[in-house]
């Protein structure tokens, strides 16, 4: 498999964990910016009370949901819906 593929996956298995991060309120995105790095640090700083809380959401949610068969078969729907985009 070349680095392009590879990539490619890895861009889509991010896609799926960071939309489930935001929706299970499980950790803080950002994107690879620096002033977004810098901002996201700052807000968790402001809202360190949720540190603890977001890190037993991120938890849970890996042990009821990332079986392989369950990573695999949102794999499919991932790559379905590249693939229907570009088309």
């Amino acid at each position: 498999m070349g680095k392009k593929k590879e990539k490619g996956n890895w861009l889509l298995f991010l896609k799926y964990l960071s939309k489930n991060c935001t929706l299970i309120k499980g950790g803080w995105l950002c994107d690879e910016s620096i002033d977004s790095i810098a901002n996201t640090l700052f807000q968790i700083e402001k809202e360190r009370e949720e540190i603890f809380e977001r890190g037993i959401n991120a938890k849970n949610y890996v042990k009821e949901r990332l079986t392989w068969s369950m990573v695999a078969q949102q794999w499919i729907v991932n790559v379905s819906e590249t693939l229907n985009v570009r088309g």
